[in-house]
């Protein structure tokens, strides 16, 4: 499971998770909203347990990755 933070000072918020390789790893977002951040949490959790399972991406969380990566 994932855990946000939020940097008192500057309102940054920043993701933790376990990787499937056994670090923690951290994200760090601008100052976004709580929903955006927890969205996004979501996804990144998805995505880790598709690694660590070996399994597929669920449908929402492939669609979300393509439009992240789409160009602006």
């Amino acid at each position: 499971m994932a855990s946000i933070s939020t940097e008192k000072a500057s309102g940054r918020r920043t993701i933790q998770f376990m990787a499937a390789d056994g670090k923690r790893r951290s994200i760090r977002l601008e100052k976004v909203s709580m929903r955006f951040t927890q969205t996004f949490c979501g996804h990144v959790e998805k995505l880790n347990l598709a690694r660590i399972m070996g399994g597929a991406v669920e449908r929402d969380t492939a669609a979300w990755v393509r439009w992240s990566q789409s160009p602006k």
